[in-house]
């Protein structure tokens, strides 16, 4: 099963990267993948010692492959729940620290809120956005935000005449300016966020691979 563990490699090497190239630290992260690839690789041994078995029939080949999936699946959860659960608890509390301080500023109230949903309603894309970029103030923002997110998916008119749903405010334009914002607020947690977040990707990715691929084997 060679071309299995092959795979599973090829996917850790574009995965650390990705993360080099964007920044991130990967020492950490290299420990915390060989739990994952020794699980394939053991898993890789095992189904091709069950394929060399000349004794086993066909029915029992499957038995002992799917037993073998079994254990490989767990092995792979029990690493997940170590290592990728933890940093969503790590994350969701930084999260919740930074939203914290965001929220010590004055907030729109929901009347405002409605009323930004009313009026952005009636306007075009490039409309909604030339006013989120030009809010006087940071209630005003807010109060933006807050009338996509309570908005959501809403029907426009394009510009060819036909019908389609977007928000009342582009999400990646908000998601920069909030970021813009957290930085301010506290530089130093929001680095180790992005850090987290980036490090919880990849391992969310190879553990994603690692499974498919135990999941894909056939006898």
């Amino acid at each position: 099963m060679n071309d299995l563990l092959s795979a599973y490699d090829l996917e850790a090497r574009l995965q650390i990267e990705h993360a080099q190239h964007v920044g991130t630290s990967t020492d950490a992260l290299l420990d915390q993948l060989r739990a994952p690839r020794a699980i394939v690789e053991q898993f890789a041994t095992t189904v091709d010692e069950i394929r060399a078995d000349v004794n086993l029939s066909e029915q029992g080949r499957l038995t002992k492959l799917d037993e073998a999936k079994r254990v490989a699946a767990g092995s792979l959860d029990r690493w997940h729940q170590e290592h990728v659960t933890a940093l969503d608890s790590h994350i969701a509390t930084l999260t919740t620290r930074l939203s914290e301080k965001l929220a010590d500023g004055p907030q729109p109230t929901p009347l405002e809120v409605q009323t930004l949903v009313t009026r952005l309603q009636g306007m075009d894309a490039t409309e909604r956005l030339s006013l989120y970029a030009s809010a006087p103030d940071m209630r005003t923002r807010l109060a933006l935000e807050a009338a996509s997110e309570h908005a959501g998916w809403v029907p426009v008119r394009r510009a060819d005449g036909g019908l389609g749903w977007e928000r009342l405010v582009d999400e990646d334009t908000i998601s920069r300016h909030r970021d813009a914002r957290l930085r301010d607020a506290d530089p130093e947690t929001t680095r180790t966020l992005h850090l987290l977040e980036r490090r919880r990707g990849v391992l969310r990715g190879l553990g994603s691979r690692a499974r498919t691929l135990v999941r894909d084997v056939t006898r």
